[in-house]
């Protein structure tokens, strides 16, 4: 079975930092307001750490898998990059190859993305992946584009406090690249709060990815065979959930 990238919405938890993104004045007792444009703060590459798990069992993975991140961000008025290393404690639990106890899955990623003053982001991505179990050994890599939009909204109590509140919903399609063994491929969604953004440090972030891919092609040499087990199709679904500290 195969492991899909996991980058993907539908989330309504996570960690502001007091901080606000830009300096805002407010009159008492006015209501909030909402911004469709808002210019971000940073212009240079900035380190972040990541951790959480992975959730759903999908593929014949185990149903729980922790993982740990870190990569750089890059915000500016018009562009954001994004680039990170992963480790996964991921082993199989359900394949054709039991027992297979232990495994682990390291990947790359990198992302760049186009953003307009009304806070819709447009660009595309790239992630390449190496599972490694007891028994067996494979990697493949997955491009992937689309688009989002920034959340922002600014208010202010009635003592004259102002607060901010940010989040990123984004949508992008992950084709199958050069993962000729499952062919895997699907939307993928992903949820920030606050927006990468904002000024903060403190983000929660949470991705759903909606995979098709058929069983592993396991000789290509073969045409009848990689015929008949490419002609067999799954779907799985997966959910990641992590806290990242920006530094």
């Amino acid at each position: 079975m195969p492991r899909c990238p996991i980058l993907l919405i539908l989330a309504f938890t996570g960690v502001l930092h007091s901080q606000s993104a830009l300096p805002v004045q407010h009159s008492p007792g006015r209501s909030p307001k909402v911004h469709s444009s808002w210019k971000s703060a940073f212009q240079l590459p900035r380190p972040y750490a990541r951790i959480g798990a992975d959730l759903g069992g999908g593929g014949g993975y185990a149903p729980f898998e922790a993982l740990a991140a870190a990569g750089f961000q890059m915000n500016s008025e018009h562009v954001f990059l994004d680039t990170s290393a992963s480790y996964e404690n991921a082993h199989k639990v359900n394949d054709n190859d039991q027992p297979n106890p232990r495994g682990h899955i390291r990947s790359l990623d990198g992302g760049a993305y186009y953003r307009i003053l009304s806070q819709w982001l447009f660009g595309g991505a790239a992630e390449w992946e190496q599972l490694s179990t007891s028994n067996y050994r494979k990697s493949n890599w997955h491009p992937r584009f689309g688009g989002g939009r920034d959340l922002f909204t600014r208010g202010c109590a009635a003592d004259g406090c102002a607060h901010d509140f940010t989040a990123r919903l984004t949508a992008e399609y992950v084709l199958r690249g050069g993962d000729w063994q499952n062919g895997c491929q699907g939307p993928l969604f992903s949820f920030y709060m606050p927006s990468p953004s904002a000024k903060k440090h403190i983000f929660f972030r949470e991705t759903i990815g909606i995979y098709r891919f058929h069983d592993t092609v396991t000789d290509r040499s073969d045409p009848q065979l990689t015929s008949q087990e490419s002609s067999v199709h799954h779907f799985m679904g997966v959910l990641q959930a992590s806290l990242m500290y920006r530094f």
